[in-house]
C-alpha cells in the first residue's frame, strides 16, 4: 500500500508565435514551438496571459476553433480530461 501521495507538475513555456500564420493553414516557420489540436489529459493547466498581445490558446466547440481572446493580468485555468469525466 502507498503510503505518500504521488505528485506531479509540468511547466512548459512556448514563446510567442506568429499567431495568424498558425491558424491560418500557413507553414509556420521553422524556429515556432507549439502543438497540435488535444485535450489536456491533466486536471487542469494554467496559462499566464502577461503580455500578450495575441490568443494564446484556441479552444474547439460547435463552431471549430475559437481563438481566446487575451485579458491583460488575466490567468486562463483549463479544466483538463481528469476532473471533467
Amino acid at each position: 500500500a502507498r503510503t505518500t501521495p504521488m505528485n506531479s507538475m509540468n511547466c512548459v513555456h512556448y514563446p510567442p508565435l506568429n499567431h495568424f500564420a498558425a491558424t491560418s493553414g500557413e507553414e509556420a516557420s521553422a524556429d515556432q514551438m507549439g502543438i497540435g489540436a488535444h485535450t489536456d489529459f491533466e486536471a487542469f493547466t494554467l496559462l499566464n496571459q502577461h503580455g500578450a498581445k495575441e490568443a494564446c490558446l484556441d479552444v474547439y466547440a460547435e463552431n471549430g476553433w475559437t481563438a481566446v481572446p487575451p485579458i491583460e493580468g488575466g490567468l486562463v485555468v483549463n479544466v483538463g480530461d481528469m476532473l471533467a469525466r
